[in-house]
This record gives C-alpha cells, structure tokens and sequence, in this order.
C-alpha cells in the first residue's frame, strides 16, 4: 500500500505466466502470485507432419499445438507403365496417387509393310529386305507374314518362313508356285508364336528352288504382336 492508502501493481507479487501445450491438465493452481490484467500465455505449435501410406494410427506425444489452418501435406507421384506380363507387386513408394490418376499400358507391336518390288534367284534362306524386327522385352509375340509372289515358270517354287535369331521355325515354312509360263502372282502367308527375350532379332527370310528363276514379292505385311 502506498502513502495515499492504494495498492499498486508493483506492491501485488506477480509470477510468470507458463506456457499451453497440448495435454495441460486442468488446475487451480497454489501459487502465491497474481497475473497481470495484460497477461499471455505462449501457445507452442509445431510444424504438420507429411502423411505416408501405412501409417499407424496414434495420439501422439508432442506437447506443441496444432495451428487451425494446419495442414499436413501428402506427396504424390507420377504412375508408372504397366506392362503386358508384369509381376503384382504392392510397392515400397512413399506417395500416393491422385484420384483421377491413370497407368498407360504399354503394347509392343511392330508393323513392316512394303509394295515396291524386290527379288531373290537364292536357293538358300536369304533374309527380305525390310523384313526384321529386334524384339525390346522379354514377351511371348505373335509373329505373321503375308505377300503376294510371282515367279516366271511353272517349274519354279518360292519358299518363305520365320527366323529368330538365325533359326528357322520349320513349322511356319510355307511354299508357292506359279501355274503358267507367264508371270502370274500368288500369295503365300505365315504365322508363328515366338518366345523371345529383349534383343532376339526375328525376321522373314525366301528362297527359290533354283537360282536361275526370279521370285519376285511385290506386296508384303510382317507384323510382330507382344501377348503377353
């Protein structure tokens, strides 16, 4: 009390205010002490946490408050290709993916055409010009082949198949003939299922019966199909 009989402030024994966190139990407290009219509480808040796949679910034990426009951030990642044949697997990837998201699933297909002339007088498997494909993965592709052929005499004969790496699928030999003295066309056509891993080259390869006949192939499609 001061000498005009009023207490002021600096007479009132005053302590430090403590700081609110999470978990404070409520108190009435025993101290001795009064709070200022002006009084401030620290309130401690601490950064949000990035959430990740799998994780448990907890109270936690920070004592640091949450602002109320927090926000906790979620990383997501760009998906992935799926490939034809691949193996399930639940993944190691710390993200997320977005509702509207999309795979794009690859499909390996190759398609040679040709309709200009080209002609072979070899009576051994000789490799098409154009006719080769190197395979990128390891897959089971369906291979097929169709042309039109001629050849000049009714004695002559056009054989074509299906090579992978330099051997010869026997079972998709096919041989044609002409019927007349005149060039006359005919079609041949080939198919086979090849197992294959990324490089094994696969190509269309003819021959004729004697190399003194021309065969010749004027219209060609070899198209190479990835099945799984």
């Amino acid at each position: 009390m001061d000498s005009s009989g009023e207490i002021n402030a600096s007479q009132i024994p005053s302590g430090n205010v403590t700081s609110l966190g999470a978990n404070s139990l409520l108190s009435a407290g025993n101290a001795q002490s009064f709070a200022r009219s002006n009084h401030v509480h620290s309130i401690v808040t601490a950064a949000p946490l990035a959430l990740t796949p799998n994780q448990t679910l907890d109270a936690g034990t920070g004592n640091a408050l949450a602002r109320a426009d927090h926000v906790h951030s979620i990383s997501t990642d760009a998906p992935v290709t799926l490939e034809i044949g691949g193996t399930n697997i639940e993944g190691t990837s710390d993200s997320f993916a977005r509702a509207d998201h999309k795979h794009s699933v690859a499909l390996v297909n190759a398609y040679v055409g040709g309709s200009t002339n080209i002609t072979t007088t070899n009576p051994s498997f000789v490799t098409m010009p154009g006719q080769t494909y190197t395979v990128p993965a390891n897959g089971i592709y369906w291979v097929n082949f169709t042309g039109s052929f001629a050849i000049a005499r009714t004695t002559g004969r056009c054989t074509a198949s299906i090579f992978v790496d330099g051997s010869e699928i026997e079972s998709s030999r096919v041989t044609g003939a002409s019927r007349s003295t005149s060039v006359t066309e005919f079609p041949m056509a080939t198919q086979a299922i090849v197992s294959a891993v990324a490089g094994t080259v696969i190509d269309i390869r003819w021959s004729t019966n004697t190399g003194a006949i021309t065969a010749t192939n004027a219209r060609r499609s070899f198209s190479v199909i990835r099945l799984s």
